[in-house]
C-alpha cells in the first residue's frame, strides 16, 4: 500500500486559492497588468489549468478509495471503483491540453517568455500527455496503427499505479503532477499579486463570498 501512495502523489501547489483570488479580482475588473489577447489567455488558463487540478485529485481519490486508502472506505469494490476513474483522468488531460494551448498563446503575446513554451515541447514530459490526447480527439487514426490487441482502450491504471495508458501510451501520476506544477508555475508569474500561503490546505471552498461593512457618522447639524 505505501508504494501505491507513492505511487499517486498528491498536488504541492495552490490551484483553488489562485482560483478564488483570480475570480476575486475578475469580479472589480481587470486590475492585473496584461490587456487585449493576452489578458483573455490568462483568464481561460487560470480557469482550465484549475479544472485539471480537480480532475487529477479526483482520479486520485478514486484510486485510493479503490486501495482502502481514504478514510471510511475499506476498499471494496474496487474494480467498480476503478471504472470512473477514465472520466477523471481524460478530463484532466483534456484541460491540460488546453492550458498549455493558452500559454502558447500567451507566449505569442509576450506576455510569457519562449523558454515558457518550450517546456512543453516534443520530448518533454507533456508530449506524452500529447498523444495521449491526440488518441483521445482522433480514435480512428490512432485504432488503426498505434494499438496493439490487448491494449486499453480509456486510461486506466496500472495495478499498482505504477503508470497510467491508454493504447500503447503510458504516463504516470508523477508525470501529471509535474505538468501541472509547471503550469501553475507559469500562471503565478504573471498573476503578481498572488501570494502562496505554505502550510494551507489547497480544497474548493464553494461559491465565492463577498463581505462588506460600512462605517456610519452621524453629524449634528445644529450643534
Amino acid at each position: 500500500m505505501s508504494d501505491i501512495l507513492a505511487n499517486v502523489p498528491d498536488l504541492d501547489r495552490q490551484f483553488e486559492r489562485l482560483w478564488r483570488h483570480y475570480s476575486f479580482i475578475s469580479l472589480f475588473g481587470n486590475t492585473l497588468p496584461l490587456d487585449g489577447l493576452a489578458h483573455d489567455y490568462r483568464h481561460i488558463l487560470t480557469y482550465v489549468a484549475t479544472k485539471s487540478a480537480r480532475h487529477y485529485r479526483a482520479a486520485r481519490e478514486i484510486v485510493l478509495s479503490a486501495h482502502g486508502l481514504m478514510p471510511g472506505n475499506p476498499g471494496e469494490q474496487a474494480n467498480l471503483l476503478i471504472l470512473e476513474f477514465p472520466f477523471e483522468f481524460e478530463d484532466c488531460v483534456n484541460s491540460m491540453s488546453r492550458s498549455v494551448d493558452m500559454i502558447k498563446g500567451l507566449v505569442r503575446q509576450n506576455a510569457l517568455p519562449k523558454s515558457a513554451d518550450e517546456k512543453f515541447a516534443t520530448g518533454t514530459t507533456y508530449g506524452k500527455f500529447r498523444e495521449i490526447r491526440n488518441f483521445i480527439e482522433h480514435p480512428i487514426a490512432r485504432l488503426s496503427s498505434n494499438r496493439k490487441a490487448g491494449q486499453p482502450l480509456r486510461l486506466l491504471p496500472a495495478e499498482d499505479c505504477s503508470y497510467i495508458a491508454l493504447a500503447n501510451n503510458k504516463v504516470t501520476f508523477a508525470d501529471t503532477a509535474e505538468v501541472l506544477h509547471t503550469i501553475f508555475d507559469l500562471l503565478t508569474s504573471i498573476v503578481p499579486s498572488f501570494k502562496v500561503e505554505e502550510g494551507r490546505p489547497d480544497v474548493p471552498q464553494g461559491p465565492l463570498h463577498l463581505a462588506m461593512t460600512v462605517d456610519v457618522k452621524i453629524i449634528d447639524r445644529e450643534g
